[in-house]
C-alpha cells in the first residue's frame, strides 16, 4: 500500500479498492503547474489533498474562465469517460495532490460493484453540495444586491417615483451593473 496515500487522506484511501492504493502517487506541486491541459489525452484523476487546483477554460473574448475551485476533493472526474481533457488544470497554491492512474480507475469501476456504488454516492454529495453552495452564494447575492439598491434610491414620501440618494455614486451603480453583466455572460457561455 501506497504509504502517502494512506498518511494524507483516510476518507480517499476508504473510497478507493485496496488494488489501486499502491498505484496512486502523492506529489508536491508547486503554484503555477499546470496540472493537465485542454485537449490532452487523460492519464490520471487528481485529489487534491491540500492547496488549491482551478479547472480553466478560455472565454470567447479569450480571457481565463474558472469553471471549478477546489482545495479538498477531486478534479478532473469527466476525464474518466473522455478521450481528452476539456479544460485546464491549474495549481494556484502549492498543493499536495494524489495522482490516480485513470484506466485502473475506469477498470474497477467497471469490475467492482461495491466501489461503483461508493463512487456514485462520492459524486452524489458533491452534487448536493454544489446545489446548496450556489443557493446560499446566489441568495447573498441578491440580498446584497436589494441592500445597495436600498441604500441608493429613496421613495419620495409625496410621489411613487424614486429619487438617486447622494450616499451612493454613479461609479457604484456603474461596478454593480458591470458585475450582473459579467455575471450574466458567465453563465450563458
Amino acid at each position: 500500500m501506497n504509504e502517502n496515500l494512506t498518511k494524507f487522506n483516510s476518507a480517499l484511501k476508504a473510497l478507493l479498492p485496496e488494488s489501486i492504493h499502491a498505484l496512486c502517487n502523492t506529489t508536491s506541486f508547486k503554484k503555477g503547474t499546470l496540472l493537465f491541459e485542454t485537449g490532452k489525452k487523460p492519464h490520471w484523476m487528481f485529489f487534491v489533498v491540500s492547496g488549491e487546483v482551478t479547472l480553466e477554460r478560455l472565454s470567447h473574448q479569450g480571457d481565463p474562465l474558472v469553471l471549478q475551485r477546489t482545495r479538498h476533493g477531486f478534479v478532473s472526474e469527466a476525464s474518466l469517460q473522455s478521450s481528452q481533457y476539456h479544460c485546464d488544470g491549474r495549481v494556484v497554491a502549492n498543493s499536495e495532490i494524489v495522482q490516480i492512474p485513470l484506466k485502473s480507475l475506469a477498470d474497477a469501476l467497471n469490475k467492482d460493484p461495491k466501489f461503483a456504488g461508493r463512487w456514485i454516492s462520492m459524486l452524489n454529495s458533491e452534487v448536493i453540495f454544489d446545489i446548496s453552495v450556489f443557493e446560499e452564494g446566489n441568495n447573498r447575492f441578491i440580498q446584497t444586491v436589494f441592500k445597495r439598491l436600498q441604500t441608493c434610491f429613496t421613495e419620495l414620501p409625496t410621489t411613487d417615483s424614486c429619487s438617486f440618494n447622494s450616499k451612493c455614486g454613479f461609479n457604484e451603480i456603474s461596478e454593480q451593473q458591470f458585475f450582473v453583466q459579467s455575471l450574466g455572460r458567465q453563465f450563458s457561455q
